[in-house]
């Protein structure tokens, strides 16, 4: 019973006590994303787990809304030793004002999406990446390459942006679902969420989709999603 009680006791101290660790790495780890206010007119913050943090931001013209979800690994639980080995990692994810279909995953994640249905595998070449795209093939020929050189300068799990269309209308206003994984190393990096943010700007950019909206045609008027 003694034993008992002693043993609990342990558990609990040392729950306690990576907890409070967690909740310390958690605090250290927010303002890192403070670079991010300046493209943003609102931003709720908000804890959603002792290991998980949700930034939403809103106001931004060619950004309609973003999240920014900040995951710690799950050792404020000593079993997470001995029942998980993930690593912590953030995402930021949302929609902007762009119609296309392209991913960028890397070679060590096994990935899925209904997307890639429509896509197809790039000939070009970004170490370490697998590379797929429709209806954008221009998308190889942004100004300086944004894309490929951001992703050749932060290593990242998985890079897309999609919109999923029953058919292809002509709009002036549309949107696609954009979606970073990414290690924490990066947020330690000044650059990159002002690199980020630029990506998404030349993504947006009105001139260069209207360029490609004839090679969006060809891919998607025929085609809709089962």
């Amino acid at each position: 019973m003694i034993f008992d009680i002693i043993l609990v006791s342990i558990i609990i101290g040392v729950t306690l006590y990576l907890t409070r660790k967690s909740k310390e790495k958690m605090a250290s780890l927010l303002p890192k994303f403070d670079s991010l206010d300046k493209y943003f007119l609102k931003k709720i913050d908000q804890p959603v787990s002792i290991y998980q943090h949700l930034l939403f931001y809103s106001g931004n013209n060619s950004i309609s809304n973003m999240a920014a979800i900040l995951t710690l690994k799950k050792d404020f639980c000593p079993f997470y030793y001995i029942l998980s080995n993930s690593d912590f990692n953030f995402i930021l994810t949302g929609t902007i004002s762009a119609k296309t279909n392209i991913f960028i995953v890397s070679k060590k994640i096994n990935f899925k999406h209904l997307g890639m249905k429509y896509a197809k595998k790039s000939k070009t070449c970004i170490e370490g990446y697998k590379m797929y795209y429709s209806g954008f093939t221009s998308v190889l020929q942004i100004k300086d390459n944004y894309m490929i050189n951001f992703c050749s300068k932060y290593p990242i799990d998985v890079f897309y942006l999609s919109y999923l269309p029953e058919k292809y209308s002509k709009v002036n206003n549309y949107e696609s679902k954009f979606y970073l994984k990414s290690n924490i190393e990066n947020i330690f990096k000044k650059t990159f969420f002002d690199d980020f943010l630029n990506v998404l700007s030349q993504l947006c950019d009105t001139k260069w989709n209207l360029k490609t909206y004839e090679e969006n045609i060809k891919a998607f008027d025929k085609k809709s999603i089962k």
